[in-house]
């Protein structure tokens, strides 16, 4: 009998054990993102009425851009790409991860309206390289994620996956949301970035972008133009910044 009792002691003690160890993981896992650092406040750019062309941006020809409704407007008076530009060591840092930048912006989402072959989006790369040595992340007028260089063109370093549910959409949306951040691993850098408005998801991700390529703390990030066609509006607005930091700091 005592070895019974004994032997049903040493069961209910293993069951608890047993039982204990989900608590114990989570309780270890709720230390674990307590302590991990808060984002830092997003810097907004482009939004409401109280901001003026020159004091917002770094570097951008005014012949074509114009503030409007308290949005920024491309104003289709250039066939060529037109971009306004910050540069990361002027904006404000928590120094986290220096050289990182994790974004979003909002662009036009009525497709029917704006020409097929208009481009608009994020472009990003070390601060006075030229334009073949940046990425250019955004869509085009048929409502398509375009992932290519600076100039256009295919990357000529990197892998791309896009995830594009709806490769034509030409269904009316007010407004899409376009967010980009990226990260360091073995293999290069790997950029998230997706589209969201409405009910769709666009997006996907470019890696084994060599090291050295975006390793400078110096990055010059644009909102990008382009509509040769000169059909339908492009513009901006809530561009958000967070300076040296991405979510998996």
């Amino acid at each position: 009998m005592a070895i019974n009792v004994l032997l049903m002691k040493i069961f209910k003690n293993v069951l608890f054990g047993i039982a204990a160890i989900p608590m114990l993981y989570l309780f270890v896992l709720g230390i674990y993102f307590l302590n991990q650092p808060s984002a830092p406040a997003a810097v907004l750019k482009i939004s409401g009425t109280d901001w003026e062309l020159a004091e917002t941006f770094h570097d951008f020809k005014p012949e074509f851009w114009e503030k409007k409704e308290g949005q920024l407007f491309f104003n289709n008076q250039s066939p060529k790409k037109e971009k306004v530009t910050l540069f990361t060591e002027k904006i404000p840092s928590e120094d986290k991860k220096k050289g990182y930048v994790t974004m979003s912006v909002e662009l036009p989402g009525d497709f029917a309206a704006i020409a097929d072959d208009a481009k608009f989006g994020f472009q990003i790369g070390e601060k006075d390289l030229p334009e073949k040595e940046q990425i250019f992340i955004g869509l085009n007028g048929k409502g398509r994620v375009l992932v290519t260089d600076g100039n256009f063109d295919a990357l000529s370093e990197g892998k791309v996956k896009i995830k594009d549910r709806k490769k034509d959409s030409k269904q009316l949306q007010e407004a899409i949301k376009l967010s980009l951040h990226y990260y360091r691993n073995p293999k290069g850098w790997v950029f998230f970035f997706s589209t969201n408005g409405g009910t769709k998801y666009r997006g996907g991700i470019v890696y084994d972008i060599p090291v050295e390529k975006f390793d400078s703390e110096d990055k010059a990030i644009s909102l990008v133009a382009f509509n040769p066609s000169q059909k339908g509006e492009l513009w901006f607005k809530n561009w958000t910044i967070q300076n040296d930091w991405t979510p998996n700091d």
